[in-house]
């Protein structure tokens, strides 16, 4: 093969390799968003939120003196598209909303929620002697996001595609950790419909079309250098 050709062919390469990428960008590796604690929430759980859990402590029977907050996590709940069974690229959505643990020494004494309504500022939502609940957030990793799946009380923990239960009501449902798209297949109900009508497929193009691209692609480039040998 002369240098010329050598050099074709490499550009052919090349340009499969960049058409493939090109498509495959539209694809999340990882179907966990990134969550985030805006600094206004950060400020109502370090100022207020801990000032009226005690003083309110009476309401829901515990004593949260000397307590603090820990382990603050945004809460994100399914999306209409996963909650519909259908393939979808966003299989959770923030509900803008954080939970924090009441701790004293290595004790859970609770939860204190904080939400920011319609996007506004931060404020106090509530909170609760639930130490079960509160345990629950210590089991969120770094790497992980926390999953509220509410009309079944269920608690996951969600890393990429892959999810696990963090409370009994979770794991009535799953009983270990196991890919997402099979947990979709237990809780959804297929026909559900968003606020702006029926759920429509968003889930990235399947690998094998792209993989047969890349072949017609260098099949004809072959093709074009075979005619011009002959010529």
């Amino acid at each position: 093969m002369t240098s010329t050709r050598f050099r074709a062919v490499a550009g052919l390469g090349c340009a499969v390799v960049a058409v493939v990428a090109a498509v495959a960008a539209g694809a999340p590796a990882r179907a966990t968003p990134a969550p985030s604690i805006p600094a206004d929430v950060r400020a109502v759980f370090a100022g207020d939120a801990l000032r009226h859990a005690q003083a309110g402590a009476a309401e829901v029977d515990a004593d949260f003196s000397g307590a603090r907050i820990a382990d603050v996590h945004e809460i994100f709940m399914f999306s209409p598209a996963f909650l519909a069974g259908a393939p979808t690229s966003r299989p959770v959505t923030s509900t803008q909303r954080w939970m924090g643990a009441i701790e004293r020494g290595v004790a859970v004494l609770g939860t204190v929620d904080v939400g920011k309504p319609r996007g506004g500022p931060a404020e106090l939502s509530g909170f609760s002697s639930d130490a079960a609940l509160g345990s629950v957030l210590l089991q969120v990793s770094p790497t992980e996001i926390l999953i509220q799946d509410a009309p079944r009380g269920a608690f996951y923990a969600l890393d990429g595609r892959i999810v696990r239960p963090l409370n009994r009501r979770a794991r009535d449902t799953l009983p270990g950790p196991t890919a997402l798209s099979a947990l979709q297949r237990t809780v959804a109900t297929p026909g559900t419909t968003g606020r702006e009508g029926p759920v429509r497929a968003t889930w990235p193009a399947p690998a094998v079309p792209l993989a047969a691209l890349a072949l017609l692609l260098t099949g004809a480039g072959g093709l074009a250098l075979a005619r011009r040998r002959r010529t």
